[in-house]
């Protein structure tokens, strides 16, 4: 039995990110998306098996100052490489000519959270 051949094109813009012309990949502009992607990825971020439940502070209902250098530093690696300024506001060597984020990164990340169920400890 012979296989059958199968014949795709797929064409790409010129200069243009192959992931960004399937439309594939998160989308950090994408509030909801990238915060329910951000909250999935807590576990790997801390270094932890589950997301800890602790993580939403009881005093203020944000996240627990102890998890946001590593995830300000999982941020810090991950939005540039979408053309994307973290930390917009502050910060010695940060040049504020990139685009950003049009919304709060850390309310949308703590409103992720309680959709999956965690509340302040």
């Amino acid at each position: 039995m012979r296989a059958r051949t199968v014949y795709e094109s797929l064409s790409f813009r010129k200069g243009m990110d192959p992931k960004k012309a399937m439309g594939i990949g998160i989308n950090p502009k994408d509030e909801k998306t990238f915060s329910d992607y951000l909250a999935s990825e807590l576990p790997h971020i801390l270094g932890t098996e589950t997301i800890p439940e602790d993580i939403i502070k009881s005093s203020s209902h944000y996240i627990n100052n102890k998890y946001n250098e590593k995830i300000n530093k999982y941020l810090a690696d991950l939005l540039p490489q979408y053309g994307i300024n973290p930390f917009p506001k502050g910060g010695e060597d940060i040049v504020n000519t990139e685009p950003t984020i049009e919304y709060n990164i850390w309310d949308s990340l703590n409103l992720a959270l309680r959709r999956l169920g965690y509340r302040r400890t």
